[in-house]
């Protein structure tokens, strides 16, 4: 059985891991250590609840990342907004019900086509195969005992076997993407968003509490592609090595394409928040900067935005 890829873990840890849950004491306590806020979040995403996660940040951060949310709501590009409208509007009701029946899902199938097809398995497999072979190079050159960096011989290994399960996963499968577009347009109409204004309306922490019952029709949505999100969170772990008022070093371990996995860390605490260590000690850092190398040397980037059908789909009564 497959599990979510490494990249998503990421998603979920970060903010779980940029912030303690208020000031750490003189003695680290069980509930400052960064342990069991990475736990927490995972508890959380298994149970739905965004907003659980989001309450394990201190106050401060609370409100930065909602003044950050709000900056890039204020941000959005008009043309974007007006294409995710134009995809949106033929399945949303005058009373701002979602429309699911099977209409409403070849609408948004059309919609979902040109990006479908600009979909490159070859090359995006291919492209994280150059990937591991420059973290091959890297596992060659790294010096004995050094600490703070990737596992690169780990992590070659894994997006190896990545490239190889992408071809099967079904990405540019439409009868998979008409499945998912019904858990989608469910994931819609549980978190009552109907359009980008309703989201941009919203403070980050209300915004949250909305997502929350959009996930179980989220995970559905990726199920079909074999990221299995519950499995993967269950299969979660995390030990506190060593900590102290400044830093704590991490164990993370958790099943990705059929494997256990492991990933060491070390946090800094600042201001009263576990944050990756900064610089090379950031294994994120290196990482980030070999994909970029890999994408400019195999023509990844964006091409043209595709444009939504034309032909509007009336929405009727017959929704599921």
């Amino acid at each position: 059985m497959r599990h979510l890829p490494l990249f998503t873990l990421l998603l979920a840890l970060q903010a779980g891991l940029s912030a303690g849950d208020g000031p750490v004491p003189a003695k680290l306590t069980n509930l400052a250590t960064p342990d069991v806020l990475a736990k927490g979040w995972v508890d959380a995403l298994r149970r739905n609840d965004v907003t659980a996660g989001f309450s394990l940040l201190t106050a401060a951060d609370q409100a930065d990342l909602t003044r950050q949310w709000q900056l890039l709501m204020s941000q959005i590009n008009p043309q974007l907004e007006a294409q995710i409208d134009a995809m949106l509007r033929p399945v949303v009701r005058p009373d701002k019900t979602i429309v699911r029946d099977a209409v409403a899902q070849e609408h948004m199938l059309a919609t979902a086509k040109p990006y479908l097809e600009q979909i490159n398995v070859a090359a995006l497999s291919g492209g994280i195969t150059e990937i591991a072979g420059l973290l091959a190079m890297a596992a060659d050159t790294k010096q004995p005992g050094s600490s703070g960096g990737l596992d690169y011989a780990g992590l070659r290994d894994w997006l190896k076997e990545l490239a190889t399960w992408l071809p099967t996963a079904g990405l540019s499968d439409q009868t998979k993407a008409k499945k998912a577009i019904g858990y989608l347009l469910s994931a819609l109409s549980d978190s009552g968003l109907t359009s980008v204004a309703d989201v941009r309306s919203l403070a980050l922490p209300d915004l949250l509490g909305k997502l929350g019952p959009a996930l179980p029709a989220l995970k559905e949505a990726l199920a079909l592609y074999d990221l299995r999100v519950d499995h993967f969170l269950e299969s979660f772990s995390c030990t506190l090595v060593d900590a102290n008022m400044e830093q704590a070093n991490v164990r993370f371990g958790f099943q990705s394409l059929g494997k256990p996995r492991t990933i060491h860390m070390r946090l800094v605490n600042r201001n009263n928040s576990w944050q990756f260590a900064p610089g090379n000690e950031n294994p994120f850092v290196g990482l980030s900067q070999l994909v970029m190398m890999s994408l400019l040397m195999n023509n990844l980037g964006p091409g043209a935005p595709a444009q939504p059908p034309t032909v509007p789909v009336t929405p009727d009564d017959g929704a599921l």
